[in-house]
Parts: structure tokens; C-alpha cells; sequence
């Protein structure tokens, strides 16, 4: 069993997040039918990706934050209170700041790809350096 926990429109990063994975991957397929490296086509798609769904939740954290502000004044002290509606959180961390985890999440993947694809393209090329000499 998985708990989601959430405030105002904070639920709204989960199908943000979800939307931006698969177009991810359909960038990074797209790339590939047009000839484009695996090894290229992998990290910058999910690092743009991200980074563009980060950005949608930035702006919409944003756009959400402080509609139908009132101020209040206390008539015994006369300070002024101003109180508006919120984005709202998920897991209790404010929607605003999921744009930075989304994004840092696009980076770790990509790089964590490209470093994945580098070591493989290095351990390929080891073994048809080796599988030649051998032939010799």
C-alpha cells in the first residue's frame, strides 16, 4: 500500500511528472528513428524533459500563489495581514519547490545514462580493439 499525501494542488505534479517520463521516452525514440546515437538520445531527452516539466510546475506553483489575497487589518494594532491561497504540497513539501527536485531528478537520470553509455561504449570498444588484434 502507497500513501499520497497532499494539499490544494500539489497532486498535480504526480501527472506532470508521469507526462513528462513518457515523453521522455517518446523524444528519445523519436531521435533514435532519426538516426541519432542511443548514447546521445537517452540523456538529452530525459534531461530536457525534466527540465521542461520542472519548469511547468514552477510556473504553475506561480500562477497558483497568491490568487484571492485579502488583507486584514487589526483594528487594535493597526498591522496590516495579508493572507492568499497557495499551491499546495505533496508529501509536505511546498508544489513550488518540486520544480527543483523534478529537474535534479532530469539530471541524475541523464547523467547517470550518459555515464552508463560512456562506460559502455569504452568497454565496447576495448573488446573489438581486442577481438582484432586477436585475429591478427
Amino acid at each position: 500500500m502507497f500513501l499520497i499525501i497532499w494539499r490544494g494542488w500539489g497532486i498535480l505534479v504526480l501527472p506532470i511528472a508521469a507526462v513528462a517520463f513518457i515523453a521522455a521516452m517518446t523524444l528519445a525514440d523519436f531521435m533514435m528513428s532519426l538516426q541519432v546515437s542511443r548514447y546521445i538520445a537517452d540523456p538529452i531527452g530525459f534531461t530536457t524533459v525534466f527540465a521542461a516539466a520542472g519548469a511547468g510546475i514552477w510556473f504553475m506553483a506561480k500562477a497558483l500563489t497568491g490568487r484571492n489575497k485579502r488583507t486584514l487589518v487589526d483594528p487594535a494594532t493597526g498591522q496590516q495581514f495579508v493572507y492568499g491561497s497557495n499551491a499546495g504540497s505533496l508529501f509536505f513539501i511546498p508544489t513550488r519547490f518540486w520544480a527543483f527536485i523534478v529537474l535534479a531528478v532530469g539530471i541524475m537520470v541523464g547523467l547517470s545514462m550518459g555515464l552508463d553509455n560512456a562506460s559502455a561504449t569504452a568497454s565496447d570498444t576495448a573488446a573489438i580493439d581486442s577481438a582484432s588484434q586477436t585475429s591478427l
